[in-house]
């Protein structure tokens, strides 16, 4: 062997990087049972999960195994894994789950140390002070409830925080996948009130199977003056040409200067508007001729006006068909 020519055993000397331990996640792990989602270890209340998740209400109606580091989900060593969810997903559905007052009480490691009914001490203490005037069995049973009962049984989910669109989307699509339906209503309802973009809310509608959404959304987007290519890449090839030809359906002229009673019932009473037949703004046909009260309505209307106005609905449901559905 030459000098400076590397032994066959250094050449084929592979560093291989040890595997990353699961952290424990720093807001959710205290009781129950243990899941890992990616590298992170949630540890929360069994109870929720089981009675408000046919999911996991059936998951975990099965024979529990026992394995070398004991009952799955049981210890940090044999957790449930969750595949296919990010930890923020999972910790956003949690927040929904579990509201946070308790947190605020109690430090986190003695949360996560003590047992249930010392916790219950530490959070009467906690609460015992000058200020606070409830009475302590009051603060036990909200104390022990906040710990045991699922949160269905009070229909509040996620009132005690301020999620964000990208964290109610989250819950949407964990809740859909586990059958949470109750928090899926819930996800559905908040993102009703974020959602402001047509788009996003027929996108959010196909891939969560919300249909009603749909039809008003298209609406919407047929209404709206222009499309850009960001309105029509998101929505697909197929439903993009079908919204396009929805809009073509309808011609509307540039200005509509007729005060006729089709128009003023169509686009509201020309402003200054009299006796109809008599003023610049008269119809040709005299047999239309018909009083009206003074409108507000430009005598030259543009078809962006109109259009804004226009019904689409019932042509979107001839072009679109079961496809709304």
């Amino acid at each position: 062997m030459e000098p400076g020519t590397p032994s066959s055993t250094e050449s084929d000397t592979v560093l291989v990087t040890p595997p990353v331990s699961p952290r424990r996640d720093d807001e959710f792990y205290c009781r129950d049972i243990v899941f890992q989602v990616e590298n992170v270890l949630f540890k929360v209340a069994r109870r929720p999960f089981e009675q408000d998740s046919s999911a996991f209400a059936s998951t975990f109606s099965l024979p529990s195994q026992d394995h070398a580091h004991g009952v799955e989900g049981g210890t940090d060593e044999h957790p449930i894994y969750l595949a296919g969810v990010t930890e923020a997903e999972f910790r956003s559905l949690l927040r929904v789950l579990f509201p946070p007052p308790l947190r605020t009480l109690v430090n986190m490691e003695v949360y996560h140390s003590i047992s249930t009914n010392v916790l219950f001490s530490c959070l009467l203490r906690a609460v015992q002070r000058p200020a606070t005037r409830l009475a302590r069995s009051q603060i036990y049973r909200s104390a022990k409830d906040r710990l045991y009962s699922p949160i269905s049984h009070h229909r509040a989910y996620g009132a005690s925080r301020a999620l964000t669109q990208e964290q109610w989307t989250h819950v949407l699509r964990l809740s859909s996948m586990w059958f949470f339906d109750a928090i899926r209503e819930k996800a559905i309802s908040e993102l009703a009130r974020l959602v402001r973009s047509p788009v996003v809310r027929i996108v959010l509608a196909r891939t969560h199977a919300i249909p009603t959404w749909i039809e008003p959304a298209l609406i919407q987007l047929a209404q709206q003056d222009t499309l850009a290519i960001t309105d029509l890449e998101p929505l697909g090839w197929a439903m993009a040409a079908k919204l396009v030809r929805v809009r073509d359906s309808v011609a509307f002229t540039t200005a509509c200067l007729c005060a006729c009673q089709y128009c003023n019932h169509a686009h509201g009473a020309v402003a200054g508007a009299g006796v109809h037949g008599q003023g610049p703004n008269a119809h040709a046909n005299q047999g239309h001729a018909q009083s009206y009260s003074p409108g507000t309505r430009p005598t030259a209307t543009s078809a962006a006006t109109v259009r804004k106005t226009f019904d689409f609905s019932q042509k979107i449901r001839e072009v679109y068909g079961t496809d709304l559905y």
